[in-house]
């Protein structure tokens, strides 16, 4: 079914200003950025008592407020048996806040830039489920978390509580960077809307489904795919998606200057120790490449 919404959507977010804007561009000069919402597009401004009962209910749920103070948060309506609005604050969806008829109780459900606003860690957090790193790929792809993919959890964990699940394992500095990014929206979590056309990618079953996402997303933006798996690439031709494999990011940090020849080298090489494989015919032609 096609999606329905109230007319055009007009909220976009400055990035410069941290403010919504009803328009392509800010007072105060700057491009804005076009926010994406959850169709019929019904919004409105967040007022202190919509932030005190969202936060009251991220506290009784997680241990920690949402909505930082003194930001500016934009609730949008969306379909739901009961009262629910999209949360939007800093220009991100950080969750829905619905109200639960049978327990006469508000319960939020919280997207991924939510969750790492709740859980920089765990202490005096409550409701979550630590899991181990090779369960990731696998839930991310839409699986359900299995006890042997189980680190460690909340205790007071009863049947039917949301909860919010980390991704980490010990010694895995990386995942705490990547917060770290998604919460500062140097990266910006997306995903593709046209359903239809990621189910087509799906039915290639040697796809692993967060390759199919990315080049739904990638046609989708008219962008670029970064795909290190063979039988990725080979869709992304077929399809007529540009794509290219991750030392594509580090030559190309290279050239805006970014990184240093000494520190690109550091970098390929560490992919290398990390398992990343590549021909000795390749190599050199990288490290060609970046003498010019």
């Amino acid at each position: 079914m096609k999606k329905m919404y109230l007319g055009k959507l007009v909220l976009h977010w400055c990035p410069q200003c941290n403010l919504p804007v009803l328009g392509e561009t800010c007072a105060c000069g700057c491009s804005t950025q076009k926010v994406n919402i959850t169709p019929p597009g019904d919004i409105r401004p967040a007022f202190n008592y919509d932030i005190d009962y969202i936060n009251n209910t991220a506290i009784e749920m997680f241990g920690a407020p949402l909505i930082a103070t003194g930001k500016i948060a934009i609730l949008n309506k969306v379909p739901s048996d009961d009262r629910m609005e999209e949360i939007i604050v800093d220009g991100a969806a950080l969750a829905n806040i619905r109200f639960v008829i049978e327990s006469k109780k508000w319960v939020l459900l919280t997207r991924m830039e939510g969750a790492v606003r709740l859980f920089p860690g765990k202490d005096k957090r409550s409701k979550w489920v630590m899991i181990d790193a090779s369960a990731v790929g696998p839930i991310s792809g839409g699986a359900s978390t299995l006890a042997p993919g189980v680190i460690d959890a909340d205790p007071e964990i009863v049947p039917g509580d949301e909860v919010v699940v980390e991704g980490k394992k010990s010694g895995n500095p990386e995942v705490y960077l990547i917060e770290k990014i998604i919460a500062r929206r140097i990266i910006t979590i997306k995903m593709p809307t046209d359903k239809q056309y990621l189910s087509h990618l799906k039915e290639n079953t040697k796809i692993h489904n967060g390759d199919a996402q990315v080049l739904a997303l990638a046609s989708e933006l008219y962008g670029i795919a970064l795909l290190d798996d063979e039988e990725a690439r080979g869709m992304a031709e077929i399809e007529g998606i540009e794509h290219h494999g991750t030392i594509y990011l580090l030559l190309r940090m290279k050239k805006m200057g970014l990184l240093t020849k000494e520190e690109t080298i550091d970098g390929l090489n560490e992919m290398l120790h990390k398992g990343w494989r590549c021909s000795t015919e390749l190599y050199a032609e990288i490290l060609k490449k970046l003498t010019i």
